[in-house]
């Protein structure tokens, strides 16, 4: 924690980029926490190979923190419906007479399309942006809504 807080007193932007994953754990909320009040202007979390939910944390200084708990996957060849969903984060960072803050942050879905190549047997994998009419995603959505609550 204290390499955030150096950061926070110099008016850098501190994203660390943890293993977490799943919000409802006690520890995992303990440890955002923790990095939220030290200085950290942005969280991002992995490991689940699952998109978990996007929040907003308000520090103990009051600053609003995004967290995104895990992007899921980004390109892998696990083929379950619910290790084919993951994010991009989009996130804008200012610094301002106020100091380093996020002024804006969204979550990009993605998807990790598995296509199997007939001459040679193998799986390419390619991710792609889930674009508004672009495809169907509704139903890997549903599905993995009802798998992670609160899901974003």
């Amino acid at each position: 924690m204290s390499k955030i807080k150096s950061a926070f007193r110099s008016g850098k932007a501190f994203i660390p980029f943890v293993t977490c994953g799943d919000p409802s754990l006690e520890v995992t909320e303990e440890i955002v926490y923790a990095m939220a009040d030290a200085g950290a202007d942005l969280i991002i979390g992995g490991h689940t190979h699952t998109l978990q939910p996007v929040e907003l944390l308000t520090a103990s200084d009051g600053r609003d923190v995004p967290v995104y708990y895990s992007l899921g996957n980004f390109l892998s060849h696990q083929k379950e419906k619910m290790n084919l969903l993951g994010g991009m984060a989009s996130v804008t960072i200012v610094k301002d007479a106020d100091g380093t803050h996020v002024s804006e942050y969204d979550l990009k879905p993605t998807i990790n399309v598995i296509l199997r190549n007939e001459n040679t047997g193998w799986d390419n994998d390619a991710p792609g942006q889930l674009r508004h009419g672009a495809c169907r995603p509704e139903p890997l959505l549903r599905m993995h809504r009802r798998r992670h609550v609160g899901a974003v």
